[in-house]
């Protein structure tokens, strides 16, 4: 029986692992991404990596979310943030938007953790 158990551990143990796996975001380039929109069209792409953790850092992005994930950073919200106010980008609408892929009924869910968003000035919403 002390066998089973154990074998039942290292089965789960092993599904947490593999199931789980995360993307990584990093402004230096030593995460699997250098921006956030970029490893949200990743998942996108991967359904099966759901996770994307963001290194500390200042993100000045607008992004576009229409999937399920989860976004969270490394250090909390002190020391990372989305800036939907990059004055360089003609797209100065919100800082994130969470809304069904074109021509699906599926309501992304979308946890985001430990992060400062600021700087977005809203975007028009539209219902056809």
């Amino acid at each position: 029986e002390s066998y089973t158990k154990f074998s039942l551990y290292i089965i789960i143990i092993y599904l947490l692992f593999f199931a789980f796996s995360s993307i990584t975001v990093s402004i230096d380039g030593t995460g699997d991404f250098t921006s956030i929109q970029e490893a949200i069209d990743y998942v996108e792409n991967n359904p099966e990596d759901k996770n994307i953790q963001i290194y500390p850092g200042t993100y000045f992005e607008n992004i576009l979310i229409t999937s399920d994930l989860v976004l969270e950073s490394f250090e909390g919200p002190e020391n990372t943030t989305i800036d939907g106010g990059n004055p360089n980008s003609n797209n100065l609408g919100s800082t994130i938007i969470i809304r069904p892929a074109s021509n699906s009924t599926h309501h992304p869910e979308a946890i985001i953790d430990g992060l400062r968003i600021i700087n977005g000035k809203g975007s028009k919403v539209q219902n056809n």
